[in-house]
């Protein structure tokens, strides 16, 4: 299983900011991407802008859609699959 250390992201990253411990990371993901399980090394939020996947984490399936705001612990694991087109997420990192 893969981790993800801090400000990465699965898909393309855009714009990266940091400051006093936090990250802002805009990514965008292409369309049919599908990740293999992994965890990221800080706790974040994202929030879905456009498109979006299906997710599957702690036995959990669901779709990821625009306006949502998910959380994930540090060490949470995790996968998305069957993005969208045009797919957008604002991650929110946390040191």
């Amino acid at each position: 299983m893969k981790e993800l250390l801090k400000g990465t992201f699965l898909g393309i990253t855009k714009i990266h900011f940091q400051w006093e411990g936090v990250t802002i990371s805009e990514t965008t993901y292409p369309a049919g991407l599908s990740s293999h399980w992994h965890y990221h090394q800080n706790p974040y939020f994202t929030l879905i802008l456009n498109g979006g996947s299906i997710e599957e984490r702690r036995g959990l399936r669901h779709e990821c859609l625009p306006s949502q705001l998910l959380y994930y612990d540090f060490d949470e694991q995790h996968r998305n699959t069957h993005y969208q087109a045009d797919s957008q997420n604002v991650n929110v990192e946390f040191d």
